[in-house]
């Protein structure tokens, strides 16, 4: 299993979860005399390559509330950030590709980056990359993937639908179930690589 926090990490991961919640913070009690500052001090350090900036200036422009809306510039950042491993970026561009937010709407692509993500652990991207597979959308239909996915997801801590599980466990046989459970606790079992 991987170590999510190397000791010596410690420091700069408490200061980067410091920054991320005052710029989540700052966001969401409205302090507009900041946003100007936040969102500058974001783009100097998204421009450095820092990810975590990166995904927060990808995160400002998709949400329109410390700088005007825009996808595009969204999407630009979620893939600065993806392409350096960030599972949260990868998820965050996958589902833009997904909706066809700020570029044209494409599964395969979208696929590409929850696949990542998943591997990176992101029990969101685990649970779309499962629907996905479930409706056959930019991967060929498997419930039995799916609904793998959708377990690694959910012993992840992912909660937030249980509709599909269902309706998969309705569609399959029992050796199907008993496949796709198998499936899931191998993929666990090798740190979310090669479940999908």
């Amino acid at each position: 299993m991987r170590t999510l926090i190397q000791h010596r990490d410690l420091p700069f991961v408490l200061l980067k979860f410091s920054s991320v919640f005052l710029i989540l913070w700052t966001i969401q009690h409205g302090h507009s005399a900041s946003h100007k500052t936040l969102f500058e001090d974001t783009v100097v350090s998204a421009k450095q390559g820092d990810v975590f900036a990166q995904v927060n200036l990808g995160r400002m422009y998709s949400e329109g509330k410390v700088v005007k809306q825009n996808d595009k510039e969204a999407v630009r950042w979620y893939k600065e950030a993806a392409e350096q491993g960030n599972a949260k970026a990868q998820y965050l561009l996958g589902y833009m590709h997904r909706v066809g937010l700020g570029v044209p709407q494409d599964f395969e692509e979208a696929v590409k980056w929850y696949q990542k993500s998943a591997q990176n652990g992101d029990k969101y991207a685990q649970f779309a990359l499962g629907f996905l597979y479930s409706v056959g959308l930019g991967v060929n239909k498997n419930s039995v993937i799916a609904l793998s996915l959708i377990d690694v997801a959910i012993s992840n801590g992912y909660d937030q639908d249980n509709d599909t599980k269902l309706i998969l466990h309705r569609q399959m046989s029992k050796n199907q179930i008993a496949q796709a459970k198998l499936l899931a606790t191998q993929c666990i079992q090798n740190d979310y690589q090669g479940c999908g």
